[in-house]
C-alpha cells in the first residue's frame, strides 16, 4: 500500500508546456496532472532535465519554478516553489 505524500490531489489537465533552464527554453513536455502545489509532466528522451527548473503551461502562459521530487522514465514529478 502506497501512502499519498501530495499536499493536494492533482486534476488531469493534459496540456502542453515547455522546461526552461537558465532563461533558455531546455526541451517540450506534456503535463499530464496538476496542482497548485505541483505537477506531474513527461518529456521526450533523451531529455534529462536538471532538479530545478521553470516550466511553462502554454494553456494559460504561467510560469512555474519547479523541483524534480520524482523520476520516473520519462516521466517527473515537481513540486512548484516559490
Amino acid at each position: 500500500m502506497t501512502s499519498e505524500r501530495r499536499q493536494e490531489q492533482r486534476a488531469e489537465c493534459f496540456s502542453s508546456g515547455e522546461l526552461l533552464f537558465e532563461g533558455v527554453a531546455y526541451t517540450p513536455c506534456l503535463i499530464w496532472n496538476m496542482s497548485a502545489t505541483g505537477a506531474l509532466i513527461e518529456v521526450e528522451p533523451p531529455s534529462s532535465p536538471p532538479d530545478a527548473f521553470d516550466l511553462v503551461v502554454h494553456a494559460d502562459g504561467v510560469v512555474r519554478s519547479c523541483l524534480v521530487v520524482r523520476r520516473t522514465g520519462r516521466r517527473l514529478g515537481v513540486a512548484f516553489t516559490i
